[in-house]
């Protein structure tokens, strides 16, 4: 791969690729908690089924995080100090995130019998408020088995920024088959915490506690610090061989779906885990520079998981078809994601992002 001098790192459409993650999620969301309250919905519902045996193969999470590796690595090289890039990554989490533990506790209020449980909500609302996932066992018996089970990815996230900062020296210091050979060793990790899930079950302390580790999960974070790393030689390559890369992956998840036996890997396939990233990343640099004027991604991500309790516990979900709930579900999910962004994020991120926006005009 040759160098590409001209190359310029905000010309891309990565706004776009973040919005698509999201709305997987939240989409992948409601057609699995759709399909636990309608045994038939495979057969009944065939349509929105294959719709959801398409998005199960392009993991919002894996994408989230991918570019989250690449975007925070530019960060570090960008930002005066480390204080600095903290004090970004907390506004730019924390305010969103308070509101959306406050409305999804609420939501309990009105739509559960509290009777008993209003103890246990505080300490939800507490650790969930600092990014540690936890939900207290009164409220598992929940349809969707969660008060927000989209939180997770938070406490994650806040490891992968204190790991981002202990490898900031080190990053910007090896070379590319250095680089190659950690990314491995991460991918390395992914395997290993699937086999040992697999061994001893995900109801094991030692499995409950990968879950909720970085270890599964480094791989995507640093394949995206890795492509910054090198962004001048690895996009261009991206981009121009983004086809031959999504071909190469549509037929590997089809032969793999085809022979699950082969199947390998922590949260997702070996395969898609190696090619999402760089797909991603490919893609968002192939639609050129396009941003999005409402960051609604975040909000989106949030609150849509509240949004599905609301059907499922009032019975909504059982009682119509995938068909007539998707679009009041997706348009209340857009309708808080803008909530989130005009009313909390916005004030907090405007500042800073348009400064490291106008650099690259």
């Amino acid at each position: 791969m040759k160098k590409d001098k001209s190359f310029n790192f905000y010309d891309n459409g990565l706004d776009y690729i973040r919005l698509f993650a999201a709305l997987q999620i939240a989409m992948g969301h409601f057609l699995t908690l759709y399909w636990w309250q309608h045994e038939d919905f495979p057969v009944a519902q065939p349509y929105f089924w294959g719709m959801r045996t398409v998005l199960i193969h392009c993991y919002g999470v894996i994408i989230l995080f991918a570019l989250s590796g690449y975007l925070t690595a530019h960060s570090l090289e960008n930002n005066k100090g480390i204080r600095t890039f903290i004090e970004k990554r907390i506004k730019r989490i924390y305010p969103g995130l308070w509101c959306a533990v406050l409305f999804s506790g609420l939501i309990l209020f009105l739509i559960q019998d509290m009777s008993g449980r209003v103890k246990a909500i505080i300490p939800w609302i507490l650790l969930e408020g600092l990014g540690i996932a936890y939900t207290p066992q009164v409220f598992e018996g929940l349809s969707s088995q969660s008060i927000n089970g989209a939180l997770w990815t938070i406490m994650v996230e806040l490891q992968f920024y204190g790991a981002a900062l202990l490898l900031k020296k080190w990053h910007q210091r090896i070379n590319q088959k250095q680089y190659t050979a950690v990314v491995l060793f991460c991918f390395a990790a992914n395997i290993a915490s699937d086999w040992i899930s697999r061994q001893l079950g995900m109801e094991h302390i030692i499995a409950k506690l990968l879950e909720r580790s970085i270890i599964p999960y480094l791989v995507w974070f640093m394949m995206g610090m890795f492509v910054y790393r090198f962004k001048e030689k690895i996009i261009p390559f991206l981009t121009s061989n983004f086809l031959y890369l999504f071909l190469f992956f549509v037929v590997g998840e089809f032969l793999l779906d085809k022979f699950p036996q082969f199947k390998i890997g922590y949260y997702a396939d070996a395969l898609t885990s190696l090619l999402l990233p760089l797909l991603a990343l490919g893609a968002g640099y192939g639609i050129g520079k396009r941003k999005l004027s409402l960051d609604i991604t975040y909000g989106i991500f949030l609150y849509h998981w509240p949004i599905l309790n609301i059907l499922i516990e009032t019975g909504t979900m059982q009682n119509f078809n995938a068909r007539t709930l998707i679009v009041p579900y997706l348009t209340g999910v857009l309708v808080m994601g803008i909530f989130s962004w005009q009313v909390i994020e916005k004030r907090f991120v405007t500042r800073w992002y348009m400064k490291a926006e106008s650099k690259g005009r």
